[in-house]
């Protein structure tokens, strides 16, 4: 006598198993590359603002900043600001902050 069993066989299994290792294996490459560019943009957003406390420094002390730590010193911006997620630094030459 044969019983009506309800489940999965071990084909379909296998199957679906493999479809998910198949997405996954092309969804994982694009997330890694979209944080690559999300921390690149988050470096920009960083030193335009350390630019816009490089100008308020400029107006309370009459001169530029040499170097970040003028501003951390002061009060513009924190440490954790000199540098971004990605461990580039941003740095002060002739009164713009650039990544290096």
């Amino acid at each position: 006598m044969l019983k009506n069993k309800k489940g999965f066989t071990m084909i379909e299994m296998i199957i679906v198993i493999s479809i998910i290792a198949l997405l996954l294996l092309l969804i994982i490459p694009n997330i890694n590359e979209k944080q690559k560019m999300i921390n690149l943009k988050g470096c920009e957003a960083l030193k335009e603002t350390i630019n816009s406390q490089i100008y308020l420094y400029e107006i309370k002390h009459n001169k530029l900043p040499t170097s970040t730590s003028d501003l951390v010193k002061e009060g513009f911006i924190k440490d954790e600001q000199t540098k971004c997620k990605n461990n580039l630094s941003i740095v002060i030459e002739n009164g713009q902050a650039k990544i290096k």
